[in-house]
C-alpha cells in the first residue's frame, strides 16, 4: 500500500530515519541514501525490514545496527520497484519484516547534494 499524506511522520520508536540525500549532485543513480539510527538497548536485526518511498517502492536491509549506532543505506534503483527518492520531496518509511511501520518521514525539495535531517543532533 503506497504511502500517503495521511499516513504521516512518526519517527521515535527504536530504530529511527535521522538523514536522506534525496537529491545528489549529478545523477541519482546509486547515490541516494538514507541513514537510520538505533535506540534500542540491543542489537537489532534488520533482515527482511526495508526502505519504502511514497510510491511503495522497497529497498530490503540487510544485517543489523548496534545500540546507539548508525546506518546509511544506499538505494541502489536496480528495479523499477526499487525505492527512490523524489528530488522535489516525498516520505521514507522504515517497515519490519511483519509489515509495520518503524518510522516515517516527509521531506522537501532540496538542492542538489544537499542531506535532509529529520531528529536534531
Amino acid at each position: 500500500m503506497p504511502i500517503t499524506p495521511t499516513d504521516g511522520d512518526q519517527n521515535d520508536g527504536l530504530v529511527r530515519i535521522i538523514r536522506a540525500l534525496a537529491n545528489p549532485e549529478g545523477s541519482d543513480l546509486g547515490r541516494e541514501w538514507v541513514a537510520i539510527e538505533s535506540n534500542a538497548p540491543m542489537i537489532v536485526d534488520l533482515s527482511g525490514w526495508s526502505i519504502r518511498d511514497k510510491e511503495d517502492r522497497r529497498q530490503t536491509i540487510l544485517g543489523s545496527i548496534e545500540p546507539g549506532k548508525t546506518r546509511r543505506i544506499t538505494l541502489d534503483r536496480t528495479t523499477p520497484q526499487s525505492a527512490q527518492l523524489g528530488n522535489r520531496g516525498g516520505q521514507i518509511m522504515l517497515v519490519d519484516p511483519a509489515g509495520v511501520k518503524v518510522a516515517a518521514v516527509s521531506y522537501e525539495a532540496a538542492s542538489p547534494g544537499a542531506v535532509q535531517h529529520f531528529v536534531s543532533e
